[in-house]
């Protein structure tokens, strides 16, 4: 039975900020949620969120408070009548609570960490992935001032370091075909090469996205708004290459909505995005019954996330590299020892350790921490 939950909020500095066409990002602002039983063996989950809603509506204020006030209560209700019994169910309890995917999302993991350390197994085994490494692609930022030659220093050291793909982001016409088009003089079209638009387009554009037609790409992905499937139905008819859904996708039920109304080829699944973890399980089963490719992406999260996005991602689901390029990409220094590393563009996955395989830096946690909460249930 569960003893108590600890929600922290915490701040890890970037190496370096990130820019996409909706603005920067310069450190990791999570909600860890740390589930103990009664035998003292914990569970952790990830709630990658920011402090502004431009990525989604939810931010860490408002994630923090559907904890607090409406999650936790009636989690405490469940834990005393002892109706709690396999993750699916405990995700279940929060469905009176509308909206909120990404705080549900990552309070749920934590409870599928929980299951894998009590069964004494990975999370791996508890969700059916079996591969023991993953291949990575990495996703690139808006280089400061539109620099062209930091592109390709970029470009350069990430095909060196082995990534079988690599992403940039774009914005409306200032850093879209002109960047594409010196990449592709540059490397050529062997280069395994896709934009993430991170919804920056509308429909007006058409003319101007059918453009990227030209330079061979893997997939565009997010061009138009979130909330936008029957124009993006509308793009992907009129465009040779495939659409990339991200921001849209927030549900099995939009995946759904998505495949019958043809508005994209393939998906990113984010499993905190998508309502968390049997969620993400159902969609990559979903995609490949119906011909959809599907990957993992990232939304920075520290190793915790990043580790629970691995095993999602050995699944033989997936088929296309994900965005676990590794975290030691992302903080000068991680929260877990040893960092997630890719080595040659391939990442591995420890299917035979217990839980998420990793050792907490709980001297590191604290000292990021901004915000710290107790809930007992005893």
């Amino acid at each position: 039975m569960l003893n108590k939950v600890i929600l922290r909020e915490v701040r890890l500095p970037l190496i370096e900020p990130f820019y996409m066409s909706f603005g920067v990002q310069t450190h990791n602002e999570s909600i860890l949620v740390e589930l103990i039983d009664e035998e003292g063996l914990s569970g952790w989950g990830e709630i990658p969120l920011t402090y502004d809603p431009s990525y989604c509506y939810e931010t860490t204020m408002t994630g923090w408070h559907i904890l607090n006030d409406f999650m936790l209560p009636l989690l405490k209700k469940k834990v005393k009548s002892r109706e709690l019994t396999d993750p699916i169910k405990f995700q279940q309890i929060f469905h009176p609570i509308r909206g909120h995917p990404i705080t549900k999302g990552g309070f749920g993991m934590a409870y599928w960490v929980l299951k894998a350390e009590q069964q004494n197994c990975s999370l791996g085994k508890l969700i059916g992935s079996k591969r023991t490494s993953v291949p990575v692609g990495i996703s690139l930022g808006i280089p400061n001032n539109n620099d062209i030659n930091q592109l390709f220093e970029e470009v350069t050291d990430s095909m060196n370091a082995g990534y079988k793909r690599i992403k940039i982001k774009i914005k409306p016409y200032s850093w879209d075909t002109i960047p594409l088009e010196a990449l592709r003089k540059e490397y050529g079209d062997n280069l395994p090469l896709m934009v993430d638009a991170n919804g920056g387009y509308t429909i007006e554009d058409m003319n101007h996205l059918k453009k990227l037609d030209q330079f061979n790409l893997m997939m565009i992905e997010q061009p138009l708004a979130f909330n936008d499937l029957v124009n993006h139905s509308r793009l992907q008819k009129e465009l040779k290459t495939p659409i990339c859904l991200d921001e849209s996708i927030t549900s099995f039920a939009d995946t759904k909505r998505a495949y019958h109304i043809k508005s994209c080829q393939c998906i990113n699944i984010k499993v905190t995005r998508v309502g968390g973890i049997a969620d993400a399980v159902k969609i990559a089963k979903f995609c490949s019954e119906n011909q959809i490719g599907c990957w993992g992406g990232g939304m920075l999260e520290t190793g915790i996330g990043g580790m629970v996005n691995l095993f999602l991602e050995a699944q033989d689901e997936y088929n296309y590299p994900s965005d676990s390029s590794g975290s030691d990409t992302l903080f000068l220094q991680d929260i877990i020892d040893p960092p997630i590393q890719s080595i040659n563009g391939m990442v591995n996955v420890p299917q035979n350790s217990v839980g998420l395989g990793i050792e907490l830096d709980l001297e590191r946690i604290e000292k990021i921490t901004v915000k710290k909460k107790e809930f007992r249930f005893n």
